[in-house]
């Protein structure tokens, strides 16, 4: 979903980007000025590419743009420059940076530069009431078990009061 009018470096720079995914994300996303709705955008953070396309594709498929982050690092960097996103949706176990430390870095950040807090929300193979209190305790507020059905996504989002695009596009029609 691209909000029009676009123009042409616009379209260029989306063309480039799909076209170089293999090259860092981040640096490339750093280019790219198109605008779009802020509510709808959910930053998606795993190590595993394969779960990183499926937890897109749900999204996607409820009609939320989605950033890709591969660790905790990546996502904090994505977070601490312009990007706004509705949510994030964190993987606990990562490489680099984990999914906990991120959530401290993000919540320390948002603390000393007066962000507002953005939902955290982990997705992980780990279910229990362990985690999920070991995710509430780092700052994270909900936590969905892979692998899961797009209405525990619905459903986790929709408690953090994110808009949904597709129920909000039905009732505006």
């Amino acid at each position: 979903m691209i909000p029009k009018p676009i123009s042409l470096s616009q379209i260029k720079a989306i063309i480039e980007l799909v076209q170089n995914q293999k090259h860092s994300s981040a640096h490339k996303l750093s280019q790219l000025k198109v605008e779009t709705s802020d509510s709808f955008n959910l930053l998606v953070v795993d190590d595993n590419l394969i779960n990183r396309k499926v937890i897109c594709r749900q999204a996607n498929q409820l009609g939320f743009e989605t950033i890709q982050a591969e660790n905790g690092q990546e996502a904090f960097d994505y977070l601490t420059r312009d990007y706004k996103f509705a949510a994030v949706l964190m993987d606990l176990q990562m490489p680099i940076v984990d999914g906990f430390e991120a959530t401290k870095m993000i919540r320390l950040w948002e603390h000393t530069s007066g962000q507002p807090a953005i939902p955290i929300i982990a997705v992980t193979a780990h279910s229990g009431p362990e985690t999920l209190s070991q995710c509430l305790e780092y700052g994270m507020q909900d936590m969905i078990s892979k692998p899961f059905q797009a209405e525990r996504l619905i459903s986790a989002l929709q408690s953090q009061n994110i808009p949904m695009p597709q129920i909000q596009s039905r009732s505006s029609k």
